[in-house]
């Protein structure tokens, strides 16, 4: 029996033979036309997961307790997020949510003093040039 893969590459030769889109020769030849992801265990995972881990292995990877730079409470990540962002992003704060982190933008690097440009029309000065 002729495995999907080796008709796959058949078609990826067929499409650089006739100048056509892979997928659509595929797709007319009724296979698979995207490649798809799957985790450890065999499952079929969809396209916007990114840790390439499926939902029960996902529950279960290393987590390690984070203390967030924003209020101080301590939270759980996954140990690979943690390691990624440190040494390969340079990150030196989390946060427990998205409300915390604002916060500490703002107490960081916010502005003192806010400026409401549509409460009334401001001028500029005019400046005379002799």
């Amino acid at each position: 029996m002729v495995s999907t893969k080796s008709i796959c590459g058949v078609a990826n030769l067929l499409a650089a033979v006739y100048g056509q889109d892979p997928n659509l020769v595929k797709r007319h030849l009724g296979l698979p036309y995207r490649t798809q992801k799957a985790c450890k265990c065999g499952i079929r995972l969809e396209s916007q997961n990114k840790s390439g881990l499926c939902w029960k292995h996902w529950l279960e990877s290393k987590r390690i307790e984070v203390a967030c730079s924003g209020c101080g409470n301590l939270f759980e990540r996954r140990a690979k997020e943690v390691i990624y962002s440190t040494n390969v992003r340079g990150y030196n704060h989390f946060f427990c949510n998205k409300k915390c982190k604002g916060r500490w933008l703002n107490k960081n690097y916010g502005s003192p003093n806010i400026r409401r440009y549509n409460s009334r029309r401001l001028r500029c000065p005019q400046v005379s040039i002799p």
